[in-house]
């Protein structure tokens, strides 16, 4: 796990905001969205881990009030716009 990823893991994993609204299902819904940051590194358009963690918390929390899950499905998706991540 590059360096970037922990950071925002730590980041996400620490948000007040995920705590309440996740509750119980946090845990495996934080991996769930970090396993797909993880597979845009590299990428210089799509890199997640260079987007704030502000922005990845609102986007998780855009897809939790719409029942939709940020995962390997592709329910929806975390898009990368300059320093934001966007559902």
């Amino acid at each position: 796990m590059s360096k970037e990823l922990k950071i925002i893991r730590t980041r996400l994993e620490e948000s007040p905001l995920l705590k309440e609204i996740l509750k119980k299902g946090k845990d495996k819904y934080v991996l769930s969205v970090l396993s797909e940051i993880s597979k845009t590194v590299g990428d210089n358009k799509k890199d997640l881990t260079k987007c704030t963690t502000s922005s990845i918390v609102n986007a998780i929390k855009q897809a939790y009030d719409l029942n939709l899950e940020i995962d390997a499905r592709q329910h929806c998706h975390l898009i990368k716009y300059g320093d934001t991540a966007n559902l």
